[in-house]
């Protein structure tokens, strides 16, 4: 189940109804079908995310936050032989599908999947080399939080890489998307009318804008931020001295 937030008297009508139907969790119920459609989009939509991790260091110990199926730490695992790689969410479900994943991608011994709260996890102080996650901060109840524990697990001159849909993203950009997204889900006629919906309340409405972002990490524990587009994705590299 997902955590709903409580509303607070200074909280604008826009606030309101986004954390209203805002979801943190994916139902238990719902992880199959989930996993059903990250296994089709994960390998294309965030090849280059995770082409860009697994250059980016020799050998080393990175936590994916928000990992669901665990598709991110299997392809990162596949592309470089030396990482290890730990993944945790909040929907239990998803760590027995991940598990599943990982030996038959065969890379089980080198990925850990575990039901995990982002916000305070078990995991030591700067016990990682990186910290990353994909698609999952606009789902975030507490984003601020999570941040500053992504900054307390890792080590110092390690960074967190946060991959999210940008809510400034032009037409263009989000058209382009949406045709990949449906192209590559393989959806039917009622599921591409669930996909335009939903794919544009998430990003015009959960999703954070520059601004937003960078007023998150001035007040975190983080040293330094810097934000990149890439058409709808915003790539945010957060630095930790």
């Amino acid at each position: 189940m997902g955590y709903w937030v409580v509303y607070s008297s200074d909280m604008g009508i826009l606030d309101r109804v986004r954390n209203f139907f805002k979801q943190e969790a994916v139902p238990e119920a719902a992880a199959d079908y989930y996993d059903l459609f990250a296994g089709r989009i994960v390998p294309t939509l965030y090849s280059g995310f995770m082409d860009a991790v697994a250059q980016n260091m020799e050998s080393g110990r990175i936590l994916d936050v928000g990992t669901g199926p665990g598709y991110v730490p299997v392809e990162i695992a596949k592309r470089n032989d030396r990482l290890y790689v730990d993944g945790i969410d909040l929907t239990k479900k998803f760590i027995t599908i991940a598990e599943r994943n990982a030996r038959e991608a065969g890379v089980s011994d080198r990925v850990h999947f575990e039901a995990g709260d982002a916000t305070k996890t078990r995991f030591e102080d700067d016990s990682y080399d990186m910290v990353i996650s994909t698609g999952a901060m606009h789902h975030w109840m507490h984003p601020e939080k999570v941040i500053d524990e992504m900054c307390r697990v890792l080590r110092p001159g390690g960074e967190a890489w946060i991959l999210d849909p940008n809510k400034e993203c032009t037409k263009d950009e989000f058209a382009e998307f949406l045709k990949e997204i449906i192209k590559l889900s393989g959806a039917g006629f009622f599921g591409r009318l669930w996909l335009r919906f939903g794919i544009r309340w998430e990003i015009r409405v959960d999703c954070y804008s520059r601004a937003e972002i960078e007023a998150m990490a001035g007040a975190s524990r983080f040293s330094g931020c810097s934000i990149q587009t890439d058409g709808v994705f915003m790539i945010i590299r957060l630095k930790k001295e």
